[in-house]
């Protein structure tokens, strides 16, 4: 009788394991044909690699290089501190949706505007100027003549007003931000016009593929 109570409860103990085995296979198939999440950014053809950005940042005015110290996402943003609008409003929904990052997914994503106005935009300023959003948030400017072979490596057209009689002027500029990956392969193009879910979304996929 002990025998046969063994038999029928190995027999049972394995019609588990094969149901257990069957609910896996069947998770992990479902796992796989679920659709890839999709991006709400514009996503760039063929990723092409960043061009060079070697400018300065800080009060010092330290030398930054886009290729040191690269994280997992970097977002980058052109605009310039005396914007009325646009750049004010950019750079308060790339802050808020950090804020919707986990906290530990945030070191893994940097931050960066780059002016597009270096007679009024020294580095120093543009420190103050992005801490306003993000004090982790880098801003970068230099001399005129290397922002502007920034400016042209990155196809970034602007347009410099007529000034008033303050010396006061306006610049025009695109609205949107590029996010690169790990690799500094530019992956996406962010409206102007992207809700911070939207941007956070977007960051966090990019985030599950490295």
């Amino acid at each position: 009788m002990r025998n046969l109570v063994t038999r029928i409860v190995a027999r049972a103990v394995r019609g588990r394991s094969a149901l257990a085995l069957t609910v896996v296979a069947a998770g992990a198939l479902l796992v796989a044909c679920a659709p890839a999440p999709e991006f709400s950014a514009r996503v760039i053809e063929a990723a092409p690699l960043a061009p060079e950005l070697r400018l300065r940042s800080g009060a010092e005015g330290a030398p930054f290089d886009l290729r040191d110290g690269a994280p997992d996402v970097t977002v980058v943003y052109f605009g310039y501190t005396h914007c009325p609008d646009v750049c004010p409003l950019t750079m308060g929904s790339l802050a808020a949706a950090m804020r919707q990052l986990p906290e530990d997914a945030r070191d893994d994503v940097r931050v960066v505007m780059v002016t597009i106005d270096p007679d009024r935009d020294t580095p120093e300023i543009m420190a103050r100027y992005v801490a306003q959003f993000d004090r982790a948030f880098v801003g970068v400017s230099g001399p005129p003549a290397e922002v502007k072979a920034v400016l042209e490596g990155w196809r970034i057209e602007t347009t410099r007003g007529e000034a008033d009689a303050y010396g006061s002027y306006f610049m025009s500029h695109p609205a949107g931000v590029t996010v690169l990956d790990s690799r500094r392969r530019m992956r996406l193009e962010i409206p102007g016009d992207a809700s911070p879910q939207e941007i956070a979304s977007d960051l966090r996929i990019l985030l599950d593929e490295t």
